[in-house]
């Protein structure tokens, strides 16, 4: 299993995540995700393809892309993936929004990632089902 690889030298727009380094937004957003999903930070971008994992994946993948608004291509060198597995994963997770539970819950998600007091914080979990 490859470790996740963030870099730490450059940094994101300030608009989008204040002064937050491409690391602390990948840091923020594995925990984040991991969290809820009761999985090992590590275990997130492990070349597994369970339902489980894939989809807190994605997950994660799609709210480094809206929250932090970091392109594709980065997300993808930031977690060992192409930048179109990256876009696919996007649009897999925007397509399931329209399910009012799992739309909940990512905006909890959003909510967390944004709040970094929140970062090591359970929140209340919502059954999320793999979307095909």
């Amino acid at each position: 299993m490859p470790p996740i690889v963030c870099s730490s030298a450059s940094s994101l727009s300030a608009p989008a995540c204040g002064l937050l380094s491409a690391r602390a937004v990948c840091d923020r957003v594995t925990s984040v995700v991991a969290g809820d999903f009761a999985i090992p930070p590590a275990a997130l971008f492990a070349r597994t393809r369970s339902p489980h994992g894939a989809l807190a994946r994605q997950i994660a993948m799609y709210l480094a892309h809206t929250v932090f608004a970091m392109s594709f291509g980065r997300i993808g060198r930031l977690v060992g993936r192409d930048r179109t597995t990256v876009a696919h994963a996007c649009r897999r997770i925007e397509d399931a929004r329209e399910q009012p539970g799992f739309d909940e819950r990512l905006r909890q998600l959003e909510l967390q990632c944004r709040d970094s007091s929140a970062v090591n914080a359970s929140a209340s979990r919502v059954t999320l089902k793999v979307v095909r």
